[in-house]
């Protein structure tokens, strides 16, 4: 039987961490991933109800950043002078894309390990973490501007064509 649910089981997103092609984005403020089923609406003959056919899988999605250098900038400037080559944004050439992780490890999310095949081992409490991985990840927008007395920040779209689920949280 399930545990019950208490507040504390909740996950604090303020221990999310973003990988961006292996590299830990310290100024990510949020980062969301969405898996899209695409359909099509069929109206059968004789019926008023709308059926649905799935057709194919999308994954979307983005980040957004508290600027604090021009890394990310740098990529789209690059593509942009070189219209040809969009390596750095994950399209063109790059056959793989980019790759980012998602990762969330709450330190008051806990469950429990040990060898079960030890009976007379103490269960320990271990930390919780979530790792997601998105591949062939290809950036598409990037705003650039200011606002005066505010915090520079960036959204920056993507769409991936991976997704694997490198550690669950139970």
């Amino acid at each position: 039987m399930a545990d019950k649910y208490t507040a504390e089981k909740t996950i604090n997103g303020s221990f999310g961490k973003l990988l961006f092609e292996g590299v830990v984005m310290a100024n990510v403020s949020s980062v969301e991933a969405r898996i899209t089923v695409a359909n099509q609406s069929i109206m059968p003959a004789g019926s008023r109800v709308t059926q649905y056919k799935a057709m194919g899988i999308e994954g979307s999605g983005s980040f957004t950043i508290w600027r604090v250098s021009s890394e990310i900038i740098s990529r789209f400037v690059d593509a942009f002078s070189k219209s040809s080559d969009l390596t750095a944004l994950g399209g063109g050439a790059s056959v793989n894309g980019l790759s980012l992780n998602i990762q969330q490890n709450d330190p008051e999310i806990r469950g429990t390990g040990g060898p079960p095949s030890l009976p007379d081992m103490p269960t320990v409490s271990i930390a919780q973490r979530e790792d997601i991985q998105l591949g062939r990840v290809k950036l598409w927008e990037l705003p650039i501007g200011f606002s005066v007395d505010d915090l520079l920040s960036q959204q920056i779209t993507f769409t991936f064509e991976e997704m694997t689920m490198v550690k669950s949280i139970v």
